[in-house]
């Protein structure tokens, strides 16, 4: 085994050194719902949230989604009209990317808020991983160590009629800004929509290249090295095609390893 892999094996074990990382949250004001969708480095969510051994991607029971909502709601708080609104947990899933462990990965999760009328204003704050940053203070003698430094944030984007950017923390005052101005325009909902629909079609198709190039391995006197290429490539795609990502690194592995076979004299067909 590496030692890249021992260290990684060896993460979850330190407790009071959890590999914290910035959320990302994104929130879209729409005409029926406010959405937040959230991005979180997964270790202190298993750990110290839900604390399911082992994770599963999807279907999660009942306890940990309540966990995770209840987590959210506490930590990213938002307020329509003065008024506090408590999120639903509308979707959730944990991902793993070959060569992660143990509890690496990521949490995506999407809140679900009430309608803001155009007139209102909104404010939001965020904390993630306060308790843990208190903790951390009190052992430490009041003083975080330097593995900390900006990692107790959440990056926000708003992508609204004038897109928003902005980093809350617990030392930033509240984030406030109108409904109507976080409100995309009609043209771009649609093009996020089509942008959203073309991305499920890519990734539901990204197994392709794979059976291409598994069928190119199957075809009668190919040479060993492109055999064993096009096998690789199989792998390769296989891994990550079920994985939201860069779904062009699976086609053009699909592409490289087809003209890499078919320019060879013997391969599939011949």
């Amino acid at each position: 085994m590496s030692i890249l892999a021992l260290l990684l094996l060896a993460l979850p074990a330190a407790a009071h050194e959890y590999p914290i990382e910035p959320v990302k949250a994104v929130v879209r004001v729409e005409p029926d719902r406010v959405v937040a969708d959230l991005r979180s480095d997964s270790i202190y969510w298993i750990e110290e949230i839900v604390g399911l051994h082992p994770m599963p991607p999807s279907d999660w029971p009942e306890p940990a989604r309540k966990a995770a909502e209840d987590y959210v709601n506490a930590h990213f708080r938002l307020s329509i009209d003065g008024a506090r609104v408590p999120g639903r947990l509308f979707y959730a899933r944990y991902r793993q990317l070959p060569l992660q462990v143990n509890e690496q990965g990521l949490f995506i999760l999407r809140m679900e808020y009430p309608q803001a009328a155009a007139e209102a204003p909104m404010s939001l704050e965020a904390d993630f991983f306060e308790e843990f940053r208190l903790a951390e203070l009190k052992e430490s003698g009041g003083k975080l160590s330097p593995f900390y430094d900006g990692k107790f944030v959440t990056r926000l984007a708003v992508p609204g009629r004038t897109r928003l950017n902005a980093a809350l923390s617990h030392d930033t005052p509240p984030l406030v800004l109108s409904a109507a101005g976080a409100r995309r325009t009609a043209a771009a909902r649609a093009a996020e929509s089509a942008a959203a629909g073309a991305a499920a079609v890519a990734e539901s198709a990204a197994a392709w290249p794979a059976l291409v190039a598994l069928a190119l391995c199957l075809g009668p006197g190919m040479p060993g090295r492109a055999r064993a290429a096009a096998w690789a490539a199989s792998f390769l795609i296989g891994a990550w095609a079920p994985l939201p990502g860069p779904l062009w690194l699976a086609w053009a592995a699909g592409f490289a390893a087809t003209a890499a076979v078919s320019a060879r004299p013997g391969a599939a067909g011949a």
